[in-house]
């Protein structure tokens, strides 16, 4: 019988308290191809990235929630697809927030 191993998730909180460096979202790489995105994406990216960051400096997740006109749980989603990893794998950070398929004649990473 084939042994299955168990893959660790690593939450976005924890992730933060783990690696503390990263609750500096300034610092996080911007991915390539951001300028090819059409201009309401474009737009979409940038005010993600500012909800993500007021939450990781300790602002409310409801707040940011309306700020982006979102539910709360979107909030986390984005959290989730920015900072959760299993394993040895790096965040996505900035890239958790975009979608590949909005690059205008640009392919990201």
């Amino acid at each position: 019988m084939a042994r299955v191993s168990a893959v660790t998730r690593i939450g976005w909180a924890d992730q933060l308290l783990r690696r503390p460096e990263l609750r500096d979202v300034s610092k996080w790489p911007m991915p390539a191809g951001i300028d090819g995105l059409k201009p309401t994406k474009q737009r979409q990216f940038y005010r993600r990235r500012t909800a993500i960051m007021n939450v990781v400096e300790g602002k409310s997740v409801r707040d940011q929630a309306e700020y982006l006109g979102v539910s709360v749980n979107e909030i986390y989603r984005l959290l989730a697809r920015a900072l959760e990893t299993t394993g040895e794998d790096e965040p996505a950070l900035c890239l958790g927030l975009i979608r590949p398929l909005y690059a205008v004649g640009t392919a990201l990473p």
